[in-house]
């Protein structure tokens, strides 16, 4: 059978900061709409997971650099 994750880490943040933070970078083209239509799918597909009995964590992307690898490394602990 197929090989399951022990955790599935999703970097979550809102469309409106994804813009903000994508605004200047070379070959950034996206929308706020597609964003928003990429976060929902997300979303959803996350809910699916979780009902199949994967370990999904969400960390919010928000925080600097330090801060999200912090988040990360908690959830990961979280494992143990």
């Amino acid at each position: 059978g197929c090989r399951v994750p022990d955790l599935t880490i999703y970097l979550d943040i809102s469309p409106r900061e994804a813009m903000a933070r994508l605004a200047g970078k070379p070959g950034a083209n996206h929308t706020p709409e597609r964003l928003a239509e990429v976060s929902m799918a997300y979303g959803i597909a996350i809910e699916r997971a979780r009902t199949a009995g994967q370990r999904i964590a969400v960390v919010d992307a928000r925080g600097t650099r330090e801060e999200v690898h912090a988040w990360v490394l908690k959830a990961v602990r979280g494992l143990q």
